[in-house]
């Protein structure tokens, strides 16, 4: 028979199983994310056997908390049939589409916020019932590719594109109704606060004014923004600018300047980045909230902005960040912070989240917000990194770092053709051959080192290297399929940027080190817990619980829990 295209499209949601197994599942697929409320509502279900007019029946883990190996937990959720109408698709083998709705979906399968696991049984290659396996979200593009473009088998196709999870007949798909933050209002220590133990409760910022007036005096901190402009050889030009908005996880402008020189005999690498994305017009516009201004109006915001730093107006950055690297100082300790204000002056204080916004209004006012210098930075810039907030003595952070600069992260200027992506790569690039000479932690030498290949084997130091946005490390490549698929779905985009700063054990550096510690990972990440949630940064947590990545996550390691906030 002669097919459309739009038959094509249907069709090469395939699947083609291992040896004798010819029938699956593909709508829905692991890691599909539903934005409604989904109580009350239904699902349906698609997919393909070898067999005509034969029941399919559709399951959900009737408990959401429930162990999903198990078939026991599994209770009857719809049921529908294959049709009489055969497709080849490429092969002699037929294949039978069915489409059903799922029974009415209640609480008590499916947590605002949480899972839902699901599954189908039919009849396969003309024997008895058995599960039906399943796709993810790659495996859709995937099958379809090799069907349509390159004359593969809808068995072959499938073979290749089903999922590579072992869970490979259990369907995980995410709500992305509630997260963490509407789930805890207020009480969740997204940033912790470093310089001891996470807290049991909340504190009062202003107590740790005097913590971080005194770090200020010890690391002697320029007193002004434009002091240390003078100090670290800024005003003499010789800077890398790079101006993006960083989606990752702080949601906002930035316009990062950095400059390495030769200070008092030592090398000495000092970076500051103003941050943006105010809200409303003239003297009164206010720092709107992390990850709600609009990209392109926080870049341009940077842009605008000509006197470093704008200090009234919808230009003016929201606060100044600073770090040095001085070689001079004692090993490990050498990463040093400062944070200046809209007007130029050390700041005790700076808000990385929306909760460090509210805390910031009144420090007086018992919070879990994180917003004293330096503890606030060391929670990404060094997750292995010690500190003790005193009012006397020395108060050295040891163990910090800088990060990598990520490409893929950020959102560049779609209008002003000095910011586009393209004009700002070489500029990251240059400022991610200043890092390599931070002592970053080994994590983060390796990144760098991969994410710009190169002969040499020095990364952006390599005057050849370009960025390569595919980059897998090599011990995550040893993990197949699956520890690709994870590397891109869950590490690379809400796990890499900090977790590289660790030291080794924690750095997730391989799918095996990932492996071992996905129970840990499963609990912090997914269960209900809001005291330490991961990841950390309010940003990228809300980016997390929004994607389909808490489905792959437990589907990759087979771990059981409703993953709601």
């Amino acid at each position: 028979m002669t097919r459309s295209r739009d038959e094509l499209v249907v069709l090469s949601l395939s699947c083609g199983l291992a040896l004798s197994a010819f029938g699956c599942t593909t709508g829905p697929v692991t890691g599909q994310t539903f934005s409604n409320n989904i109580v009350g509502s239904t699902i349906t279900f698609d997919g393909y056997t070898d067999s005509p007019n034969s029941p399919i029946t559709a399951q959900v883990l009737s408990n959401p908390d429930a162990d999903p190996t198990i078939a026991a937990n599994f209770a009857p959720f719809g049921s529908g049939a294959t049709g009489t109408t055969s497709y080849n698709l490429n092969s002699p083998t037929l294949a039978y589409h069915f489409s059903f709705a799922s029974s009415t979906i209640g609480a008590a399968q499916w947590k605002l916020g949480g899972l839902l696991r699901v599954k189908n049984r039919g009849s396969v290659n003309h024997g008895p019932v058995s599960d039906l396996v399943t796709f993810d979200t790659n495996g859709v593009p995937c099958a379809y590719d090799k069907i349509a473009n390159h004359g593969e088998s809808w068995l072959a196709a499938g073979n290749e594109c089903q999922t590579p999870y072992a869970l490979a007949n259990v369907i995980t798909v995410a709500s992305t109704w509630t997260n963490p933050h509407q789930a805890h209002p207020d009480d969740i220590s997204y940033l912790g606060m470093r310089g001891g133990a996470f807290p049991s409760g909340a504190v009062k910022p202003m107590s740790g004014v005097g913590g971080t007036s005194h770090y200020y005096q010890q690391i002697n901190a320029p007193h002004t923004f434009g002091d240390f402009r003078t100090t670290y050889g800024f005003t003499a030009g010789g800077e890398t600018r790079a101006i993006y908005y960083n989606a990752g996880d702080l949601g906002i402008g930035r316009d990062m300047h950095c400059k390495a020189s030769v200070i008092g005999g030592a090398n000495v690498t000092a970076c500051y980045v103003s941050n943006y994305g105010r809200v409303g017009s003239g003297p009164t516009a206010a720092p709107g909230h992390f990850g709600q201004v609009n990209p392109q109006t926080a870049i341009n915001q940077a842009i605008g902005a000509t006197t470093p730093p704008a200090i009234s107006g919808l230009n003016s950055p929201v606060a100044t960040v600073a770090m040095v690297y001085n070689a001079a100082l004692p090993a490990n300790q050498r990463v040093t912070f400062m944070v200046y204000d809209q007007e130029g002056y050390l700041s005790d204080f700076a808000a990385l989240d929306n909760e460090g916004l509210s805390a910031i209004k009144d420090a007086t006012i018992p919070s879990y917000a994180n917003i004293n210098v330096p503890q606030n930075c060391l929670t990404c810039h060094g997750t292995s990194s010690s500190y003790t907030p005193s009012t006397v003595g020395a108060v050295p952070v040891t163990n910090a770092h800088f990060l990598a600069f990520d490409p893929d992260a950020y959102v560049y200027a779609d209008s002003d053709p000095s910011w586009t992506k393209d004009a700002v790569l070489p500029k990251l690039k240059a400022l991610n051959a200043m890092v390599m000479d931070t002592e970053p932690a080994p994590a983060t030498t390796a990144l760098l080192k991969g994410m710009y290949p190169s002969a040499s084997n020095t990364g952006p130091k390599d005057g050849a290297s370009v960025f390569d946005p595919t980059y897998i490390p090599a011990d995550w490549q040893a993990g197949g399929v699956p520890g690709k698929q994870i590397y891109t779905e869950v590490v690379k985009p809400y796990c890499r940027t900090c977790h590289v700063s660790h030291d080794p054990g924690l750095d997730w550096t391989s799918w095996q080190q990932f492996k071992d510690a996905s129970p840990q990972i499963g609990f912090y990440a997914c269960n209900n817990n809001h005291s330490i949630p991961m990841p950390q940064a309010e940003q990228t947590q809300t980016r997390f619980w929004k994607s389909g990545a808490r489905a792959h996550l437990v589907n990759a390691f087979t771990l059981s829990g409703a993953c709601a906030p």
